[in-house]
């Protein structure tokens, strides 16, 4: 049988905050992350697979990102909730 003491463990929590992330990078790196993040909930929320193709394949004319802005995005604030909502299916857990 298992047994543990948590009266003696010392816990920890390792939370990742923006402000942590964010202090990765140089100040026009982070401006850059938050354009690319803007950019991919004005054109739609696509997964930043799609987004990195449209950024790649010029379909978006004039844009100021690359594909290293949207990964420093996805670093700082983690993967875009909008992008996820819709696309993932509910299932059911009932037995026929």
């Amino acid at each position: 049988m298992f047994f543990s003491d948590v009266k003696n463990e010392v816990a920890h929590a390792f939370i990742n905050t923006v402000d942590n992330n964010k202090t990765k990078y140089t100040i026009k790196e982070y401006s850059d992350a938050v354009c690319a993040h803007s950019l991919q909930n004005i054109i739609g929320r696509p997964n930043t697979q799609d987004f990195i193709e449209y950024i790649e394949r010029n379909m978006i004319p004039n844009c100021p990102i690359n594909k290293a802005d949207i990964l420093h995005a996805k670093d700082i604030f983690g993967v875009n909730i909008g992008s996820l909502q819709g696309k993932t299916v509910q299932k059911n857990h009932q037995e026929l």
